[in-house]
């Protein structure tokens, strides 16, 4: 072969693979563009769900923010009223026991119990006779 056949080969090579390139890139850029559409429409497809999802979501935790918080408020009365109730226990005087401060026995508290069913009766009674 002569140099300028060699040269006719190798420059209609060149201008072929720049006509492929030229097509691979167009055939690219024209997926580019699509794909970016889609992806497009499809993120803002997602965001616009997920904007409903948020605008559903702030009432329901507002409302349980609301629940919990009356659950503390009421939690918060519970504990100041056992704490009062406590306060008030400590701040009375109780008579003293036989044998010191320790509690009366089953068998003391069971007498008491029935003294005092016993002024009762009597008390019931009088009640009738004055009628």
């Amino acid at each position: 072969m002569s140099q300028s056949s060699e040269n006719r080969k190798r420059a209609v090579e060149a201008i072929t693979r720049r006509n492929m390139l030229q097509r691979r890139i167009k055939k690219t850029q024209q997926r580019l563009v699509a794909l970016e559409g889609e992806a497009r429409y499809d993120l803002e497809d997602s965001l616009l769900a997920d904007q409903a999802a948020l605008s559903k979501a702030i009432p329901t935790l507002e409302a349980f923010k609301a629940d919990f918080r009356q659950e503390e408020e009421r939690i918060r009365r519970k504990t100041q009223e056992a704490l009062r109730t406590q306060e008030e226990l400590r701040s009375r005087q109780f008579p003293t026991f036989p044998g010191g401060n320790a509690p009366p026995s089953p068998g003391q508290t069971l007498g008491f119990l029935v003294i005092l069913a016993a002024i009762a009766a009597i008390a019931s009674g009088v009640l009738l006779l004055l009628k």
